[in-house]
């Protein structure tokens, strides 16, 4: 019987740990560690290391010769056996070696730019988790002096000290401000959710508050810097290499051949060489005109990122100038106003010199103020995030 009631007993803590909503762990990341932990994680950067171990491999093929061809040939009264050997000059086995290597070079760049691009979501989603939980405080903190303060509103109606139409004004305050709280509830569900979701991990809790990033300069970085731009210049390169690489179809390719006749009579062995020459060029210099093409295509597609990444960089700067702007006005003029508003409050409201109605509408003003601030401080700091993007 004891047995039967220890084990019951364990069940039951099986079932809670389980079956209900209370987690034992959690994971306490900063921003960095969240960074590092999508660069663990994430599957681009799996499917970016087996493409450039996929390069690495196919470079083993860049001197391989043709595979031999071996024939019989069998008549009436003899057998004909003989093997052919297909190859080209050593600088087209050369130049293959070049362009497989190039093609490394190529995906690698494409990982850095993954890296880039995962490093930047990832911030962005911790930037958010943390200004949803900072409104959520604030949002937290008003509902509780609210639902005080409408208790004490209630009272003072049932006595008569306010009218019908100044307690209804107060319910409506009560119940926008208790609306607002929910619905902070489930944004910082859904920024939570999204973060976790990016790092593919559950019960996350941030070690860092929700404050003011800083950025040096406004300056970019110098041309070709960025990692989408130096996987434009290796693409440039791998073009040219293809293309020195299609030239060489124009050039002649060579086989070596040995024949050995079985008859009645010993015959000794016939051996063979010969040069296969291109005749039909017309379609071998549409494919070497198309190469050329596709470095002038890739130069473009470089350019044309350039130019985007431009004014792009210019789209940021000048947000972060209205940022910048509209946080400075909340941080000189309208905080220090908020916080004069709460202290009058709270000595009227000890001194008995304010009614609840007005206490309300000097509170709800400080809160909005402070609900400002927190939103001008995300597109600041949201700002920043995109600017040290192109640093």
């Amino acid at each position: 019987m004891k047995f039967y009631k220890n084990h019951k007993f364990f069940f039951l803590i099986l079932k809670i740990c389980f079956f209900t909503k209370i987690n034992f762990a959690q994971s306490l990341l900063s921003e960095q560690a969240a960074i590092d932990l999508a660069l663990q994680k994430h599957p681009q950067l799996a499917k970016n290391s087996l493409n450039i171990r996929q390069a690495e491999i196919l470079v083993q093929t860049a001197r391989a010769i043709p595979q031999p061809l071996v024939y019989a040939d069998v008549p009436n009264k003899w057998f004909n056996l003989g093997i052919e050997q297909n190859f080209a000059l050593p600088k087209t086995y050369k130049q293959n070696e070049i362009a497989l290597k190039q093609k490394i070079k190529v995906a690698k760049a494409e990982k850095e730019v993954a890296i880039y691009d995962i490093a930047l979501h990832t911030r962005l989603l911790y930037q958010h988790f943390l200004f949803y939980k900072t409104k959520n405080s604030y949002l937290k903190n008003q509902d509780s002096l609210f639902q005080e303060l409408h208790r004490i509103v209630s009272t003072q109606y049932k006595v008569g000290q306010i009218s019908g139409l100044e307690q209804l004004n107060l319910e409506s305050f009560h119940r926008t401000v208790h609306q607002a709280f929910r619905i902070s509830e489930l944004e910082v569900e859904n920024s939570r959710t999204a973060l976790e979701a990016f790092l593919m991990t559950s019960n996350i809790q941030t070690s860092d508050t929700f404050q003011k990033r800083i950025i040096t300069s406004l300056i970019t970085t110098p041309n070709r810097a960025l990692p989408i731009q130096m996987r434009n210049e290796q693409n440039i390169i791998l073009e040219k290499a293809l293309f020195e690489q299609q030239k060489m179809v124009k050039m002649p390719t060579f086989f070596a051949g040995l024949n050995q006749l079985f008859s009645a009579q010993f015959q000794f062995p016939v051996f063979r060489l010969g040069v296969y020459v291109p005749i039909w060029t017309k379609p071998l210099d549409a494919q070497i005109q198309s190469a050329e093409l596709s470095i002038q295509i890739a130069q473009k597609e470089a350019e044309l990122t350039d130019f985007e990444l431009k004014n792009l960089f210019q789209k940021y700067v000048n947000e972060f100038k209205i940022a910048d702007n509209q946080l400075a006005f909340y941080e000189k003029e309208q905080l220090p106003l908020a916080a004069t508003i709460l202290q009058g409050t709270q000595k009227a409201r000890k001194a008995g010199e304010l009614e609840a109605f007005a206490e309300i509408l000097s509170l709800r003003q400080a809160f909005e103020v402070q609900l400002g601030y927190l939103n001008a401080l995300k597109a600041y700091n949201e700002a920043i995030i995109y600017l040290n993007y192109f640093k």
